[in-house]
């Protein structure tokens, strides 16, 4: 069995298990908070935390580190990553705003029913923490973990950016497995892929992950509570919701500034990731700009520079390479050679995944 077989296996049995706890808890009747985190604590600590891990060192390799390096948690990134993996993440929660109000829309014109829950009552600050730390911090850490750190390395034989990025991104939405939340999860998935292949570590999407769900707790907060905080937010949603067009126009300069700040951010991560995968060149154009600027802006939209001179310009050496190395890990037509065999367990996975949330759309069509 090869390793991408392997990584597939680990991405399945988290999957299903995902399937087994949503069930279970569909049978036991405990408040909503404590439903909540207890649900939280083992489909993230133990189905996306201790499962992968002791699957990895069992299938894979006994090697902690080697783990660590294989879901990208140790690769060194620019440090004003971090910066722009804040920024993302505060305009992430606008865009998600946009996201699922259309997701909302849309279901309910398909005649799609919600279950109105409860949701958290804040009756005291320990509630808040206990919210901070399963719906934020875990999701942060554990999700990336398996989404993005084991995915990675299980599509490290796939050699297009675009697939890895565009495959993870849905991977995600269908990962959650219910309907009124595969939109939105799509789009911010397809936003933390983009980042992990680029810089390949999944640190920078984690950052994003928990500023998204740490912001919806704190406008849930401090709507319920009707203090500051509570103002804040709902000034910010008596601004976006006023108005369609006002509403389109911020999501869609939140969107516009994302793509910016991702292109920065595959910029100055590119001799790192270089570091970290060194068969980078993807896609490569017949014909090349020998400027710098050119050199430059190929790197801004992802593709890497190598051996380059002084000047930023490549010599007739480094683009024979280039070629070279794009033949032997591509197909004809440029196209990845990818063995169905070894990610039949992660296609698997994923339309596993996509059943279950098919299901619920079904479902909540029906009731």
């Amino acid at each position: 069995m090869s390793k991408t077989f392997k990584l597939g296996g680990i991405m399945l049995t988290t999957i299903v298990s995902l399937q087994i706890v949503r069930l279970f808890f569909g049978y036991i009747n405990l408040s909503d908070n404590v439903s909540s985190w207890l649900f939280s604590f083992i489909m993230q600590c133990l189905c996306l935390g201790v499962v992968p891990y002791v699957m990895y060192r069992v299938l894979i390799s006994d090697s902690g580190k080697e783990f660590v390096k294989d879901v990208r948690l140790e690769h060194r990134i620019a440090p004003v990553s971090y910066l722009l993996a804040v920024l993302i993440g505060l305009l992430a929660y606008v865009v998600n705003i946009g996201a699922s109000t259309v997701s909302y829309t849309v279901l309910n014109l398909l005649g799609y029913t919600y279950i109105m829950g409860g949701g958290t009552i804040y009756s005291g600050p320990e509630v808040l923490i206990m919210d901070i730390i399963t719906t934020a911090m875990f999701p942060a850490f554990f999700e990336e973990l398996t989404n993005r750190g084991i995915l990675m390395a299980a599509l490290d034989n796939e050699k297009s950016d675009k697939v890895k990025i565009i495959f993870m991104g849905f991977f995600f939405g269908a990962f959650h497995q219910n309907i009124p939340q595969f939109f939105p999860t799509v789009i911010i998935g397809l936003v933390i892929a983009y980042m992990a292949v680029k810089t390949q570590s999944i640190i920078p999407g984690m950052i994003v992950h928990f500023l998204n769900n740490f912001l919806i707790i704190l406008s849930s907060y401090g709507s319920q509570k009707g203090n500051a905080l509570g103002a804040v937010f709902d000034l910010i949603d008596g601004i976006l919701y006023s108005n369609v067009i006002i509403l389109a126009g911020a999501v869609a300069l939140a969107a516009w500034l994302i793509v910016i700040l991702l292109k920065r951010l595959a910029f100055v991560n590119a001799k790192q990731r270089e570091a970290r995968d060194p068969v980078v060149i993807r896609d490569v154009p017949d014909k090349e700009d020998k400027s710098d600027i050119k050199v430059r802006i190929m790197d801004i939209y992802g593709f890497s520079v190598h051996n380059a001179d002084a000047d930023g310009n490549r010599t007739e050496d480094a683009d024979a390479r280039v070629r070279t190395e794009c033949a032997e890990t591509t197909g004809r037509g440029g196209k990845s050679r990818v063995n169905v065999r070894d990610n039949i367990l992660l296609v698997t996975a994923f339309v596993s995944a996509m059943i279950v949330t098919v299901f619920t759309f079904i479902w909540g069509i029906l009731r």
